[in-house]
């Protein structure tokens, strides 16, 4: 879908090119361990685009629920450097293709950020950005993989990540959570070892592919 370049940038499209601004992002990890108070109002930050331009709509009129929000879009953005100013603009020009464009990707991604009840999620959801962006995930990938981050409670992903890293049993309390989020796949006898042996949990490619991006050896990173 072809984008008008000559309106004025949407708060989704300015999301979407501060992932593209080097400066930006290396600012936004100076600042993401900010206290919530230090973050309100700094003009520091407000050199960020999307700070910006949110600042210029709240018009001084910060609130904590802003402050939060502020913190999260932080710690995604520290977390967005491993992948090349190259691709994260090949990345944008495919989001510009997507329905709606960078403008509905861009708010996409800021509501989810919004929603997010732990701020390390949002450092999760900027690990997954930069493997989309390095083309380790496609566009449907990533927003199913940010759907899963917003709804999953960590210390479920977290053993989840441990059992499959170590090969292991059953996923215990965590079990119906990880099915529910499409995680895991239940196997019946039919299809365990030609109808031998009993029923047992495997992990769905969406889950491996997740876990290959946001763990290392059983652990979250």
């Amino acid at each position: 879908m072809e984008e008008d370049k000559d309106r004025k940038p949407s708060l989704g499209q300015e999301m979407i090119s501060t992932l593209t601004d080097e400066n930006a992002r290396s600012l936004a990890k100076d600042y993401a361990e900010l206290a919530i108070d230090a973050i309100s109002g700094n003009e520091l930050i407000q050199a960020i685009p999307v700070f910006g331009t949110v600042f210029g709509l709240a018009r001084g009129a910060l609130s904590i629920h802003t402050a939060l929000w502020e913190q999260k879009v932080l710690k995604f953005l520290s977390h967005t450097d491993g992948a090349t100013e190259e691709e994260w603009t090949e990345f944008a020009e495919k989001l510009s293709n997507e329905k709606g464009g960078t403008s509905r990707a861009g708010e996409a991604l800021l509501s989810h950020l919004e929603r997010l009840d732990d701020s390390d999620k949002a450092r999760l959801t900027g690990m997954l950005y930069v493997a989309a962006a390095r083309g380790e995930l496609t566009i449907s990938e990533l927003k199913r993989c940010c759907m899963i981050i917003d709804r999953v409670y960590l210390d479920d992903l977290d053993e989840f990540a441990m059992v499959v890293y170590s090969a292991g049993g059953g996923l215990v309390e965590a079990r119906d959570a990880m099915m529910f989020l499409g995680l895991v796949d239940r196997l019946t006898n039919s299809k365990v070892r030609g109808g031998i042996g009993p029923e047992q949990d495997e992990p769905t490619s969406i889950a491996l592919k997740l876990l290959h991006v946001v763990s290392e050896e059983g652990r979250l990173r």
